[in-house]
């Protein structure tokens, strides 16, 4: 399942739960990666996701990650205040976001986004399936059980193998 989205769009928050709650459903058949598409008309969106990426580059990618979409706190402060909290290089963290160095890598995946057409956020595609919008817990969850019977997984799973679950925000 890939996402592209906006640490400020109110729709990515409101699905937030849902895919924090399919992760842990589908542990081990499920493949999880984020990717940035701030969109212009959120103030706060852009340097939330370089932020992430600041993060990234010392190992708390998802740690950050999950703090930004748990408390929605966005502005410059609380997004030094979160770096801080998860015991980052403070003096890194604050270089790499005020010199915009994690920039080229948000706006990379952001032309991305565009290059697919995508309208706005959250988008999501489960096994290539498009998937788009204010979307319930219950149309996602139906959506990776269709794809999970489509390519057997659920099989590997009733067959006590592992399935690769990752939280890798670069590979697509």
């Amino acid at each position: 399942m890939l996402e592209y989205a906006d640490y400020e769009c109110p729709y990515c928050q409101q699905i937030q739960p849902a895919i924090d709650k399919v992760e842990k459903e589908y542990k081990g058949m499920l493949s999880y990666q984020y990717k940035d598409f701030p969109l212009p008309m959120h103030a706060n969106a852009q340097k939330a996701a370089e932020a992430s990426r600041c993060a990234e580059s010392q190992g708390k990618y998802w740690e950050y990650h999950d703090r930004l979409t748990s408390t929605k706190q966005l502005d410059l402060g609380a997004l030094k205040s979160h770096a801080r909290a998860l015991n980052l290089d403070a003096a890194a963290f604050d270089k790499c976001l005020d010199n915009s160095e994690a920039a080229d890598r948000v706006k990379a995946s952001a032309t991305e986004a565009q290059t697919l057409q995508l309208q706005g956020t959250p988008t999501f595609f489960v096994n290539g399936r498009f998937v788009s919008g204010n979307i319930s817990y219950e149309v996602l969850r139906g959506v990776i059980e269709e794809e999970l019977s489509a390519t057997g997984a659920k099989k590997l799973a009733d067959s006590g193998q592992e399935a690769r679950s990752v939280k890798n925000p670069e590979k697509p």
